[in-house]
């Protein structure tokens, strides 16, 4: 797997997972306002739009879950690689 093919993967699931988040975080905003209000405790008293509260909660949450589902994904190629390499007598190390 080269660089580019890694980062490529990594920035893939970081932009469709901060997207879902965004989305998903804006939906309860919108819709379960109360749900912030109990997360974040007393400093939701000064919030006046739960929707951007919301997106930008589940935009960060999201990102962080692309990265690591990405990284995962990464080892996970590099792993099966380097078995086949090693079944196919190309990277023995000896």
């Amino acid at each position: 797997m080269t660089i580019a093919r890694a980062f490529t993967i990594v920035i893939g699931s970081s932009l469709f997972f901060g997207a879902a988040g965004a989305g998903v975080g804006a939906l309860l905003g919108a819709f379960v306002p109360q749900f912030y209000q109990v997360v974040l405790f007393h400093r939701a008293a000064n919030v006046d739009d739960y929707v951007l509260v919301g997106g930008a909660l589940g935009l960060t949450q999201g990102l962080m879950i692309g990265i690591g589902v990405g990284l995962v994904i990464i080892v996970a190629v590099c792993w099966l690689q380097g078995r086949t390499a090693q079944r196919d007598g190309i990277a023995t190390g000896s």
